[in-house]
């Protein structure tokens, strides 16, 4: 498949006809299950595509209509997605908006829980100007993180070295949750 083999470029006008024509059958009937799925990945696809080629800002508006088109299916995973890109665009406020919404689905799994953890920890890492905001994004972090635990987390080595993480590294809390769950906690470098 083109973009599988690095050329992202290549795959990008293929994705952008793959997406007119499916749009266009949404047009003529949005029921159609297929058809929406089938868009909803198309979207997502061409959203990591712009993403890997580092073109946030473009892959924006494929984040939003993946989500909009998907049954549900694909929901959290690509919320926590497009949390990314905003991060990316340096947009905290939206990126922890989307983490939030994930952590209080009750359909959350210990890997959603996981996983908005690291856009809060990520965010503190883009608001250190703002100490309280950073310790406030810090704490969540840690606190989802535990919660993750709760609902089943279990790859505490990965937590350990996770480069996601690393703002946190420091925080008692997080070393004593490491603690707890009988790991060593990181050493700062």
């Amino acid at each position: 498949m083109i973009g599988d083999g690095g050329e992202l470029e290549k795959a990008l006008p293929w994705l952008s006809r793959s997406i007119e024509t499916l749009e266009t059958a949404m047009r003529k009937d949005a029921r159609v299950a297929k058809v929406r799925e089938t868009l909803c990945v198309a979207s997502w696809t061409r959203a990591m595509t712009l993403a890997g080629l580092e073109r946030y800002s473009q892959a924006l508006p494929d984040w939003d209509r993946a989500i909009e088109v998907d049954n549900g299916r694909y929901h959290r995973e690509l919320r926590l997605r497009r949390a990314t890109n905003l991060l990316q665009l340096r947009d905290v406020a939206r990126a922890t908006s989307e983490a939030a919404a994930i952590a209080e689905s009750p359909a959350a799994t210990a890997d959603d829980l996981y996983n908005a953890a690291c856009v809060y920890s990520l965010a503190a890492t883009l608001t250190p100007e703002e100490a309280a905001c950073a310790e406030g994004q810090s704490g969540q972090a840690v606190k989802l993180l535990r919660q993750a635990l709760d609902r089943g987390f279990r790859d505490v080595e990965h937590m350990r070295s996770d480069p996601d993480l690393e703002s946190l590294r420091s925080r008692e809390d997080f070393q004593r949750l490491c603690r707890e769950l009988g790991a060593q906690p990181p050493r700062d470098p």
